[in-house]
């Protein structure tokens, strides 16, 4: 092709589009003011739709064997012609009745599958199979089979998955599943509302499974097989339906059947869901791939301890799995992983800080497991092993270490109500023993910072203990919190003090001038 052909290509394609769009245009007018003169009645009409429909997808086909690219938009156009005749047979002029139009527009479908298959423009199969899918929404009333309206469904979602397989055609696929999804999503809505048009749990629960099948495991299962050796459909495709079909599916499946006492079952299912997703990381020849569907396995992994456990316990489990996410990706170097070790983590510490609103939280379980989430956070800090991105390492464990320094100070002001104690000098005790560890931790790793932070933390415990324990503690309790304290902070800063002042985060003790 010539550079001046070229160049003309665009703008004729361009033109020939803008030129059908009006030519159809004049043709509704018309149609319209053959109607409202009464020329044609609803059988001519429909008649007149019909053959129109099919005399584009004929004229089409004649001229794709010379421009096939405008060949192929006659043929999109008369399908759609097609598709519009059938539902208006049936909605506008009742002449067919629900199970007769539902077949009208599945036929209408398949001839626009065949062309584009024929054709091979997976552009077109997508328009006829979206088509055959919305085709249940435009048509009142049920079909009358096991898996209802989604029977229908998986048989168009079955379409595309082999249209996939056969031809490698992804649109189509995305396009379908896509679309089989919102009308998932919908249904579920009216279902939550008790609408009398909603499938269905049972029947939702199949167009669920439905969508898993052909949105996640056919792409994911022919990447592992190695059907497909290009990037998009070996690597990307797989890694996208991982992160945007199981978790939404699975989430959907909790909504549908939100009126059963199934949360047990629910977690058995993420444990089996995070053991399948683990077990195709492994398969994955693609890093990006593997890395997608292990930070899926531990978000399932997640959900299935947010559904086994609850209180206390739960949100232990769930900042364990963070920080053990956190830690295994550091050492296998997977930066998916750890995003998702970061998410978890973050969603462990706002279930935790509701946790410590509970009624009782000071019942031993309760303390134990609260106090247990800091120290989690504590051994992300204090981890040696550099981040998957070493410039946010520093940053990565210095909020950890914030974390869990604000964690402990907060589950003793929360937790410690102790009888006979009055929380106040237990929870005294506890900041001051943070303060005074993190100086003493200082020194080992020569962190200034470090200091600084252990030293407020200490003097906020001794204005603590002047301004509110004084007054409000029994003489006895008194007497031990002033007299622990003054031991322990003299012999802590004779400590400190006889190795010199603490030096800058990472580097070494400055020599003290004689």
């Amino acid at each position: 092709m010539t550079d001046q052909r070229r160049d003309l290509e665009f703008p004729a394609r361009l033109l020939f589009r803008i030129g059908l769009g009006l030519l159809l245009l004049s043709l509704v007018f018309l149609f319209r003011y053959a109607v409202v003169q009464g020329w044609i009645g609803p059988a001519a009409r429909i008649a007149l739709g019909a053959v129109g429909g099919a005399g584009l997808v004929g004229l089409g086909l004649w001229v794709a064997r010379r421009r096939r690219v405008f060949g192929v938009w006659l043929e999109g156009t008369g399908v759609a012609a097609l598709y519009v005749t059938a539902f208006a047979a049936h909605r506008l002029y009742d002449m067919t009745d629900p199970t007769m139009a539902l077949v009208q527009l599945a036929a209408v479908s398949a001839v626009g599958v065949g062309v584009a298959v024929h054709e091979r423009s997976s552009t077109l199969a997508a328009v006829g199979l979206v088509g055959a899918l919305a085709a249940p929404l435009f048509l009142p009333g049920r079909i009358d089979v096991v898996g209802g309206d989604y029977s229908y469904v998986a048989v168009v979602l079955a379409a595309a998955v082999v249209l996939y397989l056969g031809r490698g055609w992804l649109i189509p696929l995305v396009a379908t599943v896509t679309g089989a999804a919102l009308v998932v999503f919908g249904d579920t809505v009216l279902l939550l509302f008790d609408t009398p048009e909603a499938s269905t749990p049972a029947q939702l629960q199949f167009g669920v499974v439905a969508v898993w099948a052909a949105g996640w495991l056919v792409p994911v299962a022919a990447a592992v097989a190695g059907r497909f050796g290009d990037r998009l459909r070996g690597v990307v495709a797989p890694a996208v339906a991982s992160v945007l079909v199981p978790l939404p599916a699975f989430g959907i499946s909790m909504l549908v059947w939100a009126d059963a006492d199934l949360r047990r079952m629910w977690a058995a299912v993420a444990v089996v869901l995070a053991l399948v997703h683990t077990a195709v990381a492994f398969r994955h020849r693609a890093r990006a791939a593997r890395t997608t569907d292990t930070v899926v396995a531990v978000l399932f992994l997640g959900a299935a301890t947010l559904l086994a456990f609850s209180d206390s316990v739960m949100v232990f489990v769930v900042a364990a799995v963070g920080v053990a996410a956190l830690l295994a990706a550091r050492r296998v170097r997977l930066a998916g992983l750890e995003v998702a070790g970061h998410i978890v983590s973050a969603a462990a510490g706002l279930a935790w800080l509701l946790e410590l609103g509970l009624d009782d939280p000071a019942t031993p379980s309760a303390l134990v497991f609260n106090g247990a989430v800091p120290v989690l956070w504590a051994v992300a800090a204090v981890d040696a092993v550099p981040s998957v991105w070493p410039r946010l390492t520093s940053a990565t464990r210095w909020t950890y270490a914030g974390a869990a320094h604000l964690g402990v100070m907060v589950w003793a002001a929360a937790s410690l109500g102790l009888p006979g104690l009055e929380m106040e000098p237990a929870v005294t005790a506890v900041w001051g023993a943070l303060g005074i560890g993190e100086m003493v931790a200082a020194r080992r790793v020569r962190s200034r910072a470090f200091t600084y932070l252990g030293f407020g933390t200490v003097l906020v415990a001794v204005a603590k203990l002047l301004l509110v324990d004084m007054a409000s503690v029994e003489p006895v309790w008194r007497i031990l919190s002033f007299a622990g304290f003054g031991v322990a902070l003299a012999a802590v800063g004779y400590w400190l003090g006889s190795d010199g002042e603490g030096a800058e985060d990472g580097e070494a003790a400055r020599t003290p001038t004689p």
